[in-house]
Formats: C-alpha cells, structure tokens, sequence
C-alpha cells in the first residue's frame, strides 16, 4: 500500500493562499493588490514599553484592568482620571489597583519627564513612520469595509476610514507584520472581534489612524496590535485590547480590559536575563542610557571601569538630571584630561571624597573594577565619604576573605546591609572584576532604587 501523500502546503499556507484568492477576486473599482510582501516592523521606541500614551490625559470609568504602564506627556496627572492613583514615595510614579504597571505623568520626579517626553518623540516617529510606507500591498480594499475578512500580512492603505462590524481574522505566520495606514477614521461596531491565526502576533500589527475623530472600539469589542492614532482612542463599555493605545491626544475607557506583551528596553538584556529587572530600574531611574544607543544596548557582561563607576555613584547620589559642575582647566588628575567623556564626572567624584584615585595624581579611568573595590565606594556612597565601617571582627564571612584582607571591614559590611550575598554561598571573589549587569544589582540594592 503506497503512504499518503503529505500535501507540501500546510494549513497556514492554503489559508494564506485562499484569503489573497478570495481578495483577487472581491475587488472593486479604484481598488488594488499586489503580490503580498512582508513589510518590516515598526519601531517604537520607548513608547513600545506602555500600553497606554497619551499626550493629552487618559480618563476612566471604572473598573478597568490594565496591565502595563500608562503615560501622559506634556499633559500632567491632573489629567489622568478615574484610577484613584496612589503616588509612590519617590514621586516618580503611581499605582492604581486597576493597574498591573506603573503610572507616568509628566509632572513626576526626574527622570520621569524626560523618559515621557522620549517616550512620547518615538510615538510620533512610528505614527509618521508607518504613514509613510510606500508602495502598498493592498489599496482601499473592501472600500475599508473589512466586516467578516481574512487579511494576510502585508502594507494595507485606505484613503477613507475603516469598518469592522463583524469578526476580522488576521492570518499570517509569527513573523507576519500588518500595517493599515487609515486615512480617515477606525470604528469597530460593537460585539466586533479581530482574531489572530497561524501564529500572528499583535506586537506585529500597527493600526495608524488618521482621522479626525480618530479610533472608536466598540462596545465588547476586541482588537489586537498597536493603535497609533493622530487624535483620540475611545474603548467603549467592556472593550478590550491585546496591545497598545498610542494616541496623541486622548484615551477615554469605559469599564475595559487592556493587555501588553511588553518589549525590554535594551535587545541585549531579554526578560529572561538574571539581571533584567536591575538593568531595567537603573534606566529608569536615570542612571545609565545604555552602552549604545541604536539598537538601545546595556552591554551586561562587559566590566565596569573607574570612569563609568564614577558617573553610575554620583547619578545614584544625586537626582537623575544630575550635572556635574564644568571640569574647568584640570582634572586634578594626570591620566584624565580635560577631554575625556568622564572629566567632570572623575572630578566631582574626587572633590566629594569618594576616591584619591589610583596613585599620585591618577585615577586609571579604564581600569576595572574590582568587587572588593566597589564595596568601599558604594558604602561610601550611601553612608557619606567620611564613612568607616564597623571593625571586622572574627569572621568576614566568607571563606575567601580573611580578616587582615584590605577590604575586609567593607565588605563584611555591604553583605550586613544586604547588598550583596557573595559570589558563591562562602565566597565574596574580591578580585573578581564587576559587571555592568552586577552594578546595575548594585546601585538597586545600595540607593533602594525602584
């Protein structure tokens, strides 16, 4: 008996197959279509690290269930009604208990406002981004009625606004994209659904809405993707979205349920990195701006050095918006002329007594630096230059340190207040070099950073 012929299309395949027939043959006047490509992502920037950006107040009807972080710039938390928002101690954000995220406005403590205001630039760059692509896939297809369609990815352009009164099925693989420039206006009628298949993935779908009135989500509607809207983004009683509502004016809830898949915020350091939720609260808090900036990068596993060490401590010291005074005609130090990225920064960190430096009249701004050495500069950074630890006592604590260790007094002590726990269950590692992703658990741990 022969063996069944496997058909070479598998299922995905004949649905994509089958959706570009039926619209071939659906057509209109003044309507095209072209062999279906797969354009490229939209970058969002910072603003893909909220589910909800708006530039002129977020309003609520409760009770809403938000998961991710919601901002407001330039308008501020005056703005940002119905969520009874709870201000944390540092004044950096709020909490709500309809809230799985934090809430950002711009009227928060540094460096809340200058994150907002790049969060809010790169909203803008994707609108105009995804309005600009050229050459479309599909134009003015169903004359934007898409009520009861199938749509494979691709570059879908309507010079009116969009319709969906029944179930809109997006079919496409995972690496599938979908980007419908709207010209006009997006309504989604109540009830309506889009439903993803094949393995489509809403943080590969971008609705760019240009209309007046701009984005209308139904009453139980669902929608899944990116929404970035010119005006404003209304969710109707016990709508829902699996995405993010970018509006540059408003968003008004009533009673909905908004869900984001959240991106990292350096491609270097995933979600699954051992040390993401430290790398990603020193950004936060304005500490570090990464190693290189397109793509955003951390570099975790490269060593820290003096020069940056001194710029993380005095940016943990002081508010994140933080300059040190001009370095003036020197340095004070041989090895560190007035032109090097850290001459201020080396500067101050001497005039405030955390270090000597390395030798007379240097600092060795690139050598690295050790974790026995960190311990002495961050205690000194949270207890004041002047500090000195308690005497060492009998023990370290760790089996690698023993107690006429140069260090030893500081780093029994930064184990004693928590900031570290040692390299092993026994072992400090004293002249092990430090990390950028270990002083990013550092800095955490010693400024009580959140």
């Amino acid at each position: 008996m022969k063996k069944a012929m496997i058909h070479p299309f598998g299922n995905l395949a004949r649905l994509v197959l089958m959706a570009l027939l039926v619209i071939s043959l659906t057509l209109g006047a003044g309507q095209s279509v072209r062999a279906a490509g797969n354009p490229a992502s939209v970058d969002l920037g910072l603003a893909a690290h909220f589910v909800i950006l708006s530039k002129t107040g977020v309003t609520n009807v409760p009770t809403s269930a938000i998961t991710g972080d919601i901002g407001t710039s330039p308008i501020d938390s005056t703005a940002i009604t119905g969520f009874s928002l709870i201000a944390d101690p540092t004044n950096k954000f709020s909490t709500s208990s309809q809230v799985t995220g934090k809430i950002y406005a711009a009227n928060y403590a540094s460096p809340t406002p200058s994150n907002l205001t790049t969060a809010v630039s790169n909203m803008q760059t994707a609108y105009t981004d995804a309005a600009g692509r050229p050459i479309p896939d599909f134009t003015e297809l169903y004359s934007g009625n898409l009520s009861g369609q199938t749509l494979i990815p691709g570059l879908y352009k309507w010079g009116t606004g969009v319709l969906i009164t029944s179930d809109v099925t997006l079919a496409g693989p995972a690496d599938g994209v979908w980007i419908f420039q709207i010209s006009g206006d997006l309504t989604m009628g109540s009830g309506a659904q889009v439903l993803l298949s094949g393995g489509a993935q809403p943080k590969n779908i971008f609705w760019q809405v240009g209309g007046g009135t701009g984005v209308e989500i139904g009453t139980t509607a669902h929608i899944e993707g990116t929404i970035l809207a010119a005006k404003a983004i209304h969710f109707r009683t016990g709508a829902s979205l699996n995405g993010r509502a970018l509006a540059q004016t408003a968003v008004t809830l009533e009673q909905n349920t908004l869900t984001i898949s959240p991106s990292p915020i350096f491609v270097d350091v995933p979600f699954g990195h051992w040390a993401n939720s430290y790398i990603e609260t020193i950004y936060r808090n304005g500490l570090t701006g990464g190693c290189n900036p397109d793509p955003l990068s951390f570099c975790p596993d490269l060593f820290v050095n003096r020069a940056e060490i001194a710029v993380f401590i005095l940016h943990g010291m002081n508010p994140s918006s933080y300059v040190p005074p001009a370095v003036g005609a020197s340095t004070g130090f041989t090895d560190v002329p007035i032109t090097h990225w850290a001459a201020a920064w080396i500067k101050e960190f001497a005039a405030q007594n955390m270090t000597a430096g390395c030798g007379v009249n240097r600092y060795c701004p690139s050598t690295t630096v050790s974790r026995a050495e960190i311990a002495i500069f961050l205690l000194k950074a949270k207890n004041g230059a002047g500090y000195t630890p308690p005497a060492v006592g009998s023990s370290t604590g760790f089996t690698d340190v023993p107690v006429n260790h140069w260090a030893a007094a500081w780093i029994k002590q930064l184990a004693a207040d928590g900031i570290t726990a040692g390299c092993t269950t026994t072992q400090f590692c004293p002249d092990l070099f430090v990390t950028r992703a270990e002083a990013a658990v550092f800095l955490v741990k010693t400024f009580n950073l959140k």
